[in-house]
């Protein structure tokens, strides 16, 4: 499903447009100290971010494994059943095809190419659960490590690389797995949690306010320090007259007061949703560099929810992949483009299991505060998003887990 190909020509163009005026404006620097005067080059000068690194600004790939976890959803815990190396794959198939490089270090440079030496790459992923239970759901720390993997590949030192979640319930640190996994192969990579977090209030915008709603908190300090975020949401239905827990919820962990927005996340218009403030403020809007959707497990459901069995935050199993887990992996650099594709593959499996529709008024908000495009389909054929599956299985063609029991073995 790729979309009309005249929108992936006027798509190339751009990116042949972006990289010829970016090269030529470097020649002429080199060539006599010039200043270059291109939108482009002013643009990169000002900070702009993702559309000038030549990515596709509203494509969403999903790359799917069936053998990238093997948890059987009652032994253990889910996150000791995850291949590193498959995770490690799923990662480099979806940046190639993101950004259409040779490679994917090439494809990290692209999504990267506003980063300078001795700047800080944050790395936001969600931990929310993480005290509610052991086995509850939460970022995987083989994702965090892929990531990790690729920003090196492009060049950037592990310690310009921060992962953080500064705001949760009961406070905390970041789970000791994910330092000791990404230590493991990255021992200078920096964990920043709950405890560790400030929010000083002496950076410029670190402020979000909403006076109409009577709202306001303040964005992380370790944000606020960085220069480029990368967002690691998790697939996950947070409630049915909210929607999905993606990338745009996902900063809830990233302001100090997420407990005042709660009674405001059913409006579905932009001046009346702080998560369409706090996702539209420069430190997030404007450090915003990539979505790496965690569908490794993912959950269609929740404890927000009610009856069926719905209402626990363990990861269970999706029918619309056979059985398992949803094995996935999801990127772009729209958030909104990819919280709708999430919303769908969510919504699709309820309505499977003949479950209600979940709303979506946080995508709502979003887009009408311009941070992306908005579209759903119940079949994820879309005509604005261009959405590209890599071996996502149709809920016909999907391995049973009978089938996929019987790999493990």
């Amino acid at each position: 499903m790729r979309g009309n190909e005249r929108t992936l020509d006027v798509l190339r163009l751009d990116r042949r447009s972006f990289l010829q005026t970016l090269t030529a404006g470097v020649a002429g620097l080199l060539a006599g100290g010039i200043p270059c005067t291109s939108r482009a080059a002013r643009s990169l000068a000002a900070g702009n971010p993702p559309a000038l690194s030549a990515v596709p600004a509203h494509r969403v790939v999903h790359a799917y494994d069936a053998e990238a976890t093997s948890w059987n959803f009652s032994t253990g815990f889910y996150y000791d059943y995850v291949v590193q190396a498959r995770v490690d794959a799923l990662v480099d198939r979806a940046m190639v095809e993101l950004t259409d490089a040779p490679s994917p270090t090439d494809a990290w440079r692209q999504v990267l190419a506003l980063y300078r030496p001795g700047e800080i790459v944050a790395l936001k992923i969600n931990t929310n659960d993480v005290n509610w239970g052991q086995n509850l759901i939460l970022s995987t720390p083989e994702l965090v490590s892929s990531v990790v993997r690729g920003l090196k590949s492009a060049g950037i030192p592990e310690p310009s690389i921060h992962v953080y979640d500064s705001t949760r319930p009961g406070s905390g640190s970041i789970p000791q797995r994910y330092r000791d996994k990404t230590h493991n192969r990255y021992p200078g990579v920096v964990f920043v949690g709950p405890d560790d977090s400030g929010f000083s209030g002496g950076y410029p915008n670190q402020v979000v306010s909403m006076s109409n709603i009577g709202w306001s908190g303040r964005i992380s300090d370790e944000l606020c320090r960085a220069q480029h975020l990368i967002a690691l949401p998790v697939l996950k239905a947070i409630r049915i007259d909210w929607g999905n827990s993606g990338a745009l919820k996902l900063h809830h962990g990233t302001i100090d007061t997420p407990q005042g927005t709660h009674v405001h996340l059913v409006n579905a218009r932009a001046a009346t949703n702080p998560v369409a403030a706090i996702c539209n403020n420069p430190h997030v809007r404007g450090k915003l560099r990539l979505v790496v959707a965690d569908g490794l497990f993912g959950m269609w459901s929740g404890k927000h929810f009610v009856g069926r069995g719905e209402t626990t935050d363990v990861p269970a199993p999706w029918q619309t992949f056979g059985g398992g887990a949803a094995n996935s992996v999801l990127v772009g650099v729209d958030p909104v483009a990819i919280d709708c594709v999430q919303l769908d593959l969510i919504n699709r499996e309820r309505a499977r299991r003949a479950l209600t529709q979940t709303t979506h008024p946080l995508l709502d908000a979003c887009a009408e505060a311009g941070l992306g495009i908005q579209e759903h389909s119940a079949t994820l054929d879309y005509t604005q998003i261009d959405y590209r599956g890599l071996g996502v299985p149709t809920p016909v063609e999907a391995p049973t887990w009978g089938e996929m029991k019987r790999r493990f073995r």
